[in-house]
């Protein structure tokens, strides 16, 4: 994979010009996201607690962009919510879409529950359905919020909208008490 981004003629000369190339062919395939929606401070609200594999699970939804919302699961570790703050980590999930967030939360697959083993070892998760995967997104085919989204914002691409909910998962994070 190396072979493919670093030629085995680049030199270190080389690599600041290639890197920015390589940068504004990634931001390019961003689009562009709405004018001041970055603007709005992180909004997010608890909708339930519950206890699952010894640990507290919180979850909630925040908002995204316009009158966007997603869900989330926060796994706080052993003692989570008290003093002092413990370090966070945003887990983001595959490609599976039912699942979504609850794919990197399940103690019945290991291998791919990194969201509770990270809590495990003393960190704060959050694990949120990235747009148009999960439970946050089961009212209507995945097609319909593709389409809607692209009617609603033709210069955005797919990509730059996921990026641009992690930012707001990150946003959240930073506003919890426990973090």
């Amino acid at each position: 994979m190396i072979g493919d981004v670093i030629l085995p003629s680049t030199t270190a000369d080389d690599w600041p010009r290639i890197r920015e190339e390589i940068l504004g062919r990634i931001l390019a395939s961003m689009g562009t996201e709405p004018e001041g929606i970055g603007d709005a401070e992180a909004r997010f609200e608890e909708l339930e607690r519950f206890e699952r594999d010894g640990l507290t699970h919180i979850r909630l939804r925040y908002h995204v962009v316009d009158d966007a919302w997603t869900e989330a699961i926060v796994i706080l570790p052993e003692g989570g919510g008290k003093s002092p703050p413990a370090p966070a980590v945003l887990t983001i999930h595959g490609t599976d879409y039912q699942r979504g967030k609850l794919g990197v939360i399940d103690p019945e697959r290991p291998r791919r529950n990194y969201g509770g083993e990270l809590a495990r070892r003393g960190y704060v998760t959050l694990s949120a359905d990235q747009f148009g995967f999960g439970t946050t997104y089961h009212d209507r085919p995945q097609r319909e919020h593709v389409d809607a989204f692209f009617e609603a914002y033709p210069d955005w691409s797919l990509d730059g909208r996921r990026l641009w909910d992690h930012k707001r998962a990150l946003d959240v994070l930073e506003k919890l008490p426990y973090v």
